[in-house]
């Protein structure tokens, strides 16, 4: 009975290992389809992840915390997509080149150098470099279905960078959270800079490990030691979902070339995808408040771009009516508008909330315990302060305003500019900072020229 299942055991492992290997070497198919459809969906979807990352950066400047998830999380969607779009396309370059490499052989064949008839010194060099047409046809093989691993081990390196950050984050905010809501507040930060230090060492010999390929494990003498970080990170990255793919990629002497080459081509690839070139030598980098910046204006502001600081309609004001519009940042103006209006209550507490309700016994929802909401208008006009070329304005009237597009959150008043003259004037507009822990004082916040017709 024992050696009947073994028997059948035996045939499922022969009939597996028949159908791996003939997608092995099919494969190149699939890798083709793939890559195709991958490049149109993440070519066709790097905007709108463009745009739900700038949503995401919108909602982390309302969230006044020490700890903010939302712009890692852009980040890694975007530098994911980014990779994946730029290694299919290479993907797909050397593919297309080992298919004209196969259809070449079959009317060519292998390199005749006798029919070249090079000069001696050119022959035994090409002799010995280029061996065989078949080898090459196989190293584009290699190099393809490497490859294609090799891209989706990037996006899964991201995913555990941008886990590992906010894994450690997350810690480092609970401590800071009982450092300042406990008697222990001593002893706690001493603790908090204890973890941030061994958590950075930790994490930088786990990633050393990574990338030099498993050298801390074939040391005896540290493995001990960073056997339980190992454990530790593994988890907290999610590295054990591509474990199998990273090992099975450096269990070769080509593989690990590859595997070498994955965070300096890493680097390579973000490096120049973020260069830039000064051309003009006379455009000064510091513009020193002489730069027209086309975010300010609403009718110059592209479709995907959010709001900075403040917005008004249009460079040039045809009505006699100026539109301004300010931008609230909770890390800045909860704090300000908290020490020039204490008695103020909020709404309610900043942070992450959900829109769902429940009201199981009906009836009403209950008391809300905040201030007025014209109290709370008065106190935000009241942390800016607006200015047109000489003259402050003051006793302007507020709403509190959302735009339309990507929902940002501020306050909005019309400024009556008909007493000026037409031509250039100059919109300055500072805002309250805090300066000490219970001391304000006004910085400039934002400003730009615009033409009255």
């Amino acid at each position: 009975m024992v050696k009947d299942m073994d028997m059948e055991e035996n045939s499922i492992k022969e009939t597996l290992k028949e159908l791996l290997d003939r997608l092995a070497v099919e494969s190149w198919q699939l890798e083709l389809v793939v890559s195709g459809f991958a490049i149109f969906l993440v070519g066709s979807s790097l905007e709108p992840i463009k745009l739900y990352g700038s949503r995401l950066f919108v909602i982390s400047e309302g969230v006044n915390s020490d700890f903010n998830a939302l712009p890692v999380i852009a980040s890694i969607l975007f530098a994911s997509a980014f990779f994946v779009f730029i290694n299919l396309i290479l993907h797909i370059v050397f593919r297309g080149m080992w298919i004209s490499a196969i259809g070449l052989r079959s009317i060519s064949g292998e390199i005749d150098f006798s029919e070249l008839k090079f000069a001696r010194p050119f022959d035994t060099f090409l002799r010995k470099r280029l061996k065989s047409f078949d080898a090459f046809i196989k190293r584009l093989d290699d190099i393809c279905s490497v490859i294609f691993a090799f891209t989706f081990l990037i996006v899964f390196m991201l995913v555990s960078i941008g886990l590992f950050f906010l894994y450690v984050g997350s810690v480092v905010y609970v401590l800071k959270l009982l450092e300042a809501n406990t008697g222990f507040g001593d002893a706690l930060g001493i603790v908090r800079a204890v973890v941030i230090v061994t958590f950075l060492i930790s994490g930088f010999l786990y990633f050393l490990d990574f990338i030099t390929l498993g050298f801390l494990k074939r040391k005896r003498w540290i493995a001990v030691w960073y056997f339980p970080i190992y454990r530790l990170f593994s988890f907290v990255t999610f590295s054990w979902l591509y474990r199998p793919l990273y090992y099975n990629l450096i269990d070769n002497k080509f593989g690990r070339r590859i595997g070498l080459f994955l965070f300096p081509y890493f680097i390579l690839v973000g490096g120049l995808a973020s260069l830039s070139a000064k051309v003009n030598l006379f455009i000064p980098e510091d513009k020193d408040g002489l730069l027209l910046i086309d975010r300010y204006f609403a009718d110059k502001r592209d479709k995907d771009s959010r709001i900075v600081d403040m917005s008004i309609p249009s460079m040039y004001i045809k009505n006699g009516y100026l539109e301004l519009f300010l931008l609230y940042y909770a890390s800045n103006d909860d704090e300000s508008i908290a020490v020039l209006c204490p008695d103020l209550t909020p709404d309610m507490p900043s942070g992450l909330g959900s829109d769902l309700e429940f009201n199981i016994n009906g009836g009403d929802e209950g008391p809300k315990y905040h201030s007025p909401a014209d109290s709370i208008l008065n106190c935000l006009s009241s942390n800016f302060e607006i200015k047109i070329n000489d003259s402050i304005y003051q006793e302007l009237d507020f709403y509190f305003y959302e735009d339309p597009v990507f929902e940002q959150e501020g306050i909005k008043t019309v400024i009556d500019v008909n007493h000026l003259k037409r031509g250039k004037h100059q919109l300055r507009v500072k805002r309250y900072e805090v300066v000490k822990k219970d001391s304000v004082a006004l910085e400039p916040f934002a400003s730009t020229p615009f033409w009255k017709q």
